[in-house]
Order: structure tokens, then sequence, then C-alpha cells
């Protein structure tokens, strides 16, 4: 199969896309199968069939359950923390700069961290300084700054659960 374009390539991503979203538990396991039987799978397209097929039963099992937006963006985060290793057990943040739009996420924006994100991190230069022998002096001393009450970048320490 001669290489896809661009263009191409976003079409059959987005036709499987918009299949997973069709799939129930009956239909699934005939649309896997077609995902990974796709005749020419490349570098691309072996990324966008197991996200389709992801996808599909998503959206199978969140028909069945009901589930809500909210419940839908905790499948998000556990998917996120337990599939990619190097995020497990750490805080993260999602930034949708598409809420630049409106002034009333200007808070999405300002560069605060929670307590307990202030905390792990302070927790983890300690641990790092204390096993790390091989780090360099300007990261040890980075480390130390944390460790010392620093907050770093220009960040501040804010309680955002209120918002």
């Amino acid at each position: 199969m001669a290489e896809m374009s661009d263009e191409e390539l976003f079409a059959l991503r987005d036709a499987w896309y918009s299949e997973a979203a069709k799939q129930t538990f009956e239909t699934l396991p005939t649309f896997v199968k077609s995902l990974k039987d796709f005749p020419g799978h490349d570098y691309n397209t072996t990324v966008y069939a197991p996200s389709a097929a992801i996808l599909g039963m998503a959206w199978s099992m969140a028909e069945y359950f009901g589930n809500t937006g909210f419940q839908a963006s905790c499948i998000m985060w556990e998917f996120i923390t337990n599939w990619m290793g190097v995020y497990h057990n750490k805080p993260l943040k999602l930034v949708n700069y598409a809420d630049m739009l409106y002034p009333q996420y200007q808070h999405h924006f300002e560069k605060t961290i929670t307590p307990d994100t202030w905390m792990w991190l302070q927790e983890q230069a300690k641990k790092k300084l204390e096993e790390s022998g091989y780090a360099c002096d300007e990261v040890k001393e980075h480390w130390k700054s944390i460790i010392d009450g620093k907050v770093p970048f220009g960040y501040t320490v804010r309680d955002l659960t209120w918002l």
C-alpha cells in the first residue's frame, strides 16, 4: 500500500474515531478486528487504531453505565496515569487553551500549584537529593531550594479547590 498523505491519514483517523463513538458491546469485537486487520498499517495508523479501539470501548461502556462528563474526565485521568508510567502517582494538570477565550477562566492560567502539589515536590526533591549521586550541582541546588521552601519558576502555592 502506498504511503498516505497527511490529509488521507487524518481522514482515516477521523473516520475510525467517528465509528468508535457508535460502538456497542455487540459491535465492538468486529470493529476492533477491522482496526487490527487494516491493510498497510504504518507508524501512524498503529497509534490511531488502538486509540480508536479504546475509544470504542469507552463509548460502549459509557453508554452502558450512563457515565456523566465528570466521570468521563475521571476515566481520562485514570487512563493517562495508568497507561503512561511517567505520570503515575504524580500531580498533573491539563490545560485547555480554548479557555483563554473566557475571562472567568483566568485562574486556569495563573502560575499556581496546590498545597498538595507543593508538598509532593518538596518530598520528591528531598528523596532525590538523598538518593541521587549523579545529579549536577545546579540540579542539587535547585532541589535544596525547593526543600528550603522556595517555590520554583515563579509559581505560588494556593488552594484551588474552591475554583
